[in-house]
């Protein structure tokens, strides 16, 4: 599951200590508002045509109403839209590939984080509702979490408490409080992805740390443990895996690299560290690694500070920052081997963060690139937008500011405004 939170105070959409459970029944619990009634596309607005010879200069198509990046969903684009002085709450919608609004979901403008993911293998929204009230400055007491079809936005599941709001990735929710040193974390639990009850964790006072699709990583003194979250069986543990012969041999310990970009869709990056035959401490090493099965896919050596973009279908990962922050790479998924690297050098890092038909998108020095991903060739590098978001052809750009936009008085700003092209 993808998750995203904007730029708000999401501590009004903690639950106190009281909810530190999760729970699927409740009539009081909070629900959001489901409007699924069809708006038509936008027609795009007067902007420059995309000429990014890469992509044949696709005209515009429709413009988009989200307020933030959106995400991909099946055949759905699934982002937020904010409150305007006239509207109390906020509203996560739907978007089909022709620009159609099919479904919207409204909700108290403290939870403004949502995700997507997969019920029973359908792809789905899921959207917090709180009794948390911003203008009355009313903290949570209740906080729950709602999955909603992404195709016709019927509700699938839920209201379901939890502790707070969606923390990720994926379907993590919990509690953060301020300290005197940044913010402190409270209880956090995973829910399943096909019902919305909690998942158990597979030992005592092992950690969510990781979700996607259903399936759930956790983690506990240095050890981690994978487990599909519907029918709780534990799908692998650290300490069953293997390693190359010249990784830490003994005494092995093992975290999910911190960076929430190293770990992508059903791929985690996992640093580990240990000793060698003779006892003495060895080189802590990255690698990335199967979510479901555990099994080593590409070593990346003594790396800390990596993104991961998942291609091709899941058929390979495009890994920047790679080698002092000047090597982009991109590996083969089932063999494990090394397709290609751009080496930046003096020309700046090629950071692919968006990829769509067999090209990726993203930034060099500044300016916007595309890559051809079977290759590693540069198609276009220049001043033209980057997409920040791709589904299924759809490419979505932003809008430049309004320089007379304000902020309202509940948020920290409108976002920018999307347009979106077709490039098949």
């Amino acid at each position: 599951m993808t998750i995203v939170a904007a730029a708000v105070a999401l501590s009004a959409c903690s639950s106190d200590g009281s909810n530190s459970s999760a729970e699927t029944t409740g009539a009081a619990l909070p629900l959001p508002e489901l409007v699924t009634a069809t708006k038509p596309p936008v027609p795009p607005p007067e902007v420059a045509q995309w000429r990014a010879p890469a992509l044949s200069g696709p005209q515009p198509a429709w413009k988009a109403p989200f307020d933030d990046v959106p995400l991909a969903a099946g055949d759905t684009l699934v982002g937020v839209v904010f409150p305007v002085d006239t509207q109390s709450d906020l509203s996560i919608v739907g978007v089909d590939l022709s620009g159609a609004t099919r479904w919207r979901v409204w909700t108290n403008p403290s939870c403004v984080g949502y995700g997507v993911t997969r019920v029973n293998d359908r792809p789905a929204a899921v959207v917090l509702a709180s009794n948390a009230d911003n203008r009355g400055d009313k903290v949570a007491t209740e906080t729950t979490a709602n999955a909603y079809d992404a195709q016709d936005g019927h509700r699938v599941w839920g209201p379901v408490r939890v502790p707070g709001p969606l923390q990720g990735p994926g379907l993590i929710f919990g509690k953060v409080t301020a300290s005197v040193v940044g913010g402190e974390t409270g209880p956090r639990v995973m829910l399943n992805t096909d019902t919305g009850e909690p998942v158990e964790p597979p030992t005592r006072d092992a950690v969510p740390l990781y979700e996607h699709d259903g399936l759930g990583l956790f983690g506990k003194d240095g050890t981690l443990t994978a487990v599909d979250t519907s029918t709780g069986e534990v799908l692998w543990t650290s300490t069953e895996l293997h390693l190359p012969p010249q990784w830490p041999s003994r005494a092995r310990s093992v975290e999910l690299l911190s960076s929430t970009q190293a770990s992508k869709a059903g791929v985690v990056a996992l640093r580990w560290s240990g000793s060698d035959g003779d006892g003495a401490a060895s080189a802590p090493r990255t690698a990335l690694h199967d979510l479901r099965t555990g099994n080593l896919l590409v070593a990346l050596g003594n790396e800390t500070d990596v993104r991961t973009v998942v291609a091709d279908q899941g058929k390979a990962a495009i890994v920047a920052g790679l080698n002092g922050f000047t090597e982009t790479r991109a590996y083969d998924l089932d063999s494990g081997q090394l397709d290609w690297t751009i080496n930046g050098g003096g020309a700046g890092l090629v950071d692919i963060t968006v990829a769509d038909g067999g090209v990726g998108f993203g930034t060099r020095a500044g300016q916007s690139v595309a890559v051809q991903l079977a290759t590693g060739r540069i198609l276009e590098q220049g001043d033209w937008p980057a997409p920040v978001a791709a589904n299924k052809g759809t490419l979505l750009t932003a809008l430049p500011r309004d320089p007379a936009a304000e902020p309202n008085d509940r948020l920290a700003g409108a976002g920018p405004g999307f347009v979106a092209y077709r490039t098949r």
